[in-house]
C-alpha cells in the first residue's frame, strides 16, 4: 500500500515541478520582453544581452559585480557625501 502512496507522491511532486516550470518560462518572456525593449538598462543588456544566458552564468552577485553590470561604481566623494548626511 505504501508503494501507491508513492506513485501519488510522486504524481503530484511531478505536476507541482511541471507547473513551476511553465510559470518561471512564462516569467522569463515577459521579463526578456521587457529587458530587450527597455531604454534603460543598456549597459547591462550590452554585457548580457540575454536572460537565460546571464541565468546560466552563475554571478555571485555582491556590490562588485552589481556596480560592473550597471556600468555604476562607487566613487570617494559618493561615500564622502553619504556620511556627511
Amino acid at each position: 500500500m505504501q508503494e501507491a502512496g508513492t506513485t501519488v507522491e510522486a504524481a503530484k511532486n511531478e505536476k507541482i515541478e511541471t507547473t513551476e516550470n511553465k510559470i518561471e518560462d512564462k516569467f522569463m518572456a515577459v521579463w526578456g520582453t521587457k529587458y530587450e525593449t527597455a531604454h534603460q538598462g543598456r549597459h547591462t543588456f550590452a554585457l548580457t544581452p540575454d536572460i537565460k544566458m546571464r541565468k546560466k552564468l552563475n554571478l555571485e552577485i555582491n556590490c562588485y559585480t552589481t556596480q560592473a553590470l550597471t556600468g555604476h561604481s562607487v566613487s570617494k566623494s559618493s561615500v564622502l557625501l553619504r556620511r556627511n548626511l
